[in-house]
């Protein structure tokens, strides 16, 4: 009997010792595993911590240059934007509008009205509301008068000068100039507008809008020359660029200059501007001033 039990006692104590180094050799494999994800997550907090502070430099330099205006570095003021100005005007608690006091402006008939009449500038009309009433008062409209005029020009036969018999006259010439150059309305919706005010009597091609401006340019010359005469002999010249995007550019070849549209569409050129108290000279150009 005592043999048996110390039997059972050593079969317990080998499996004990069994258990014993399987858990030995369970719990090195986890130190092992535990050791290596230690250095696994040390590895990420190290990119966490570089991404990070990468994310952040590119936040600031973001944020430098949506702050940049024409004040603290060099974009010109024509970038800046709309920003929302402080309004530091105190209440007064007065009702919008004019005051009581104020002086008015209204509309009022031009003081040179006769003059410009006998130029043929103006012309006077009547419309008598009195129904033949002695006394009257006078009340005054100012419109203008768009339509077509048609001259013609009668020569003795052989001295007529050549080209086509029906042409443009200069104040069409000059209108298109005023409208297009002063950007009040877009050169490829001129033909619509004296197509309406003329009730279709008139549509002007690209290509005679483009003649009209050519003729203008050409005929600036001794105007250019007084410009740039008064710029170059004063004291003081200031200039600044102001970028645009255009579609088209000038192509240099042998014969005269041509503008030819992009392939690549839309592409930088600048409006540079020269400027003293006394003139003002716009330049396209198709790099920046350096």
């Amino acid at each position: 009997m005592g043999t048996n039990y110390n039997r059972g006692l050593i079969k317990q104590v080998e499996e004990l010792t069994q258990e014993n180094e399987r858990l030995i050799c369970e719990n090195r494999s986890l130190r092992a595993e535990n050791k290596e994800l230690r250095e696994q997550l040390s590895d990420m907090k190290t990119a966490m911590e570089a991404a990070i502070t990468k994310l952040t430099t590119e936040i600031e330099r973001l944020k430098a240059q949506i702050n940049k205006d024409s004040g603290n570095s060099s974009k010109p003021p024509s970038q800046d934007g709309y920003k929302r100005v402080q309004n530091s005007r105190e209440p007064s608690g007065r009702k919008s509008g004019g005051q009581q006091g104020h002086i008015g402006k209204r509309l009022e008939l031009p003081k040179n009205l006769d003059e410009l009449a006998e130029k043929g500038y103006a012309r006077r009309e009547l419309n008598d509301h009195t129904k033949g009433a002695g006394s009257y008062v006078t009340r005054y409209t100012m419109d203008i008068d768009i339509v077509l005029v048609v001259t013609e020009h009668r020569y003795a036969k052989g001295s007529a000068p050549k080209g086509a018999k029906v042409t443009y006259g200069e104040k069409i010439k000059a209108i298109t100039a005023l409208l297009s150059t002063e950007g009040i309305i877009a050169e490829e919706r001129l033909s619509d507008f004296f197509n309406e005010v003329t009730c279709g009597a008139i549509k002007l091609s690209d290509a005679t809008i483009e003649k009209f401006l050519t003729e203008l340019s050409e005929n600036l010359g001794p105007e250019l020359e007084a410009i740039e005469t008064s710029l170059l002999n004063g004291s003081v010249a200031h200039t600044d660029d102001t970028p645009i995007r255009c579609t088209q550019k000038p192509d240099y070849g042998d014969a005269e200059p041509v503008l030819r549209t992009s392939e690549h569409g839309s592409q930088s050129a600048y409006i540079r501007t020269y400027s003293n108290p006394t003139a003002t000279l716009y330049t396209a150009n198709t790099q920046k001033k350096r």
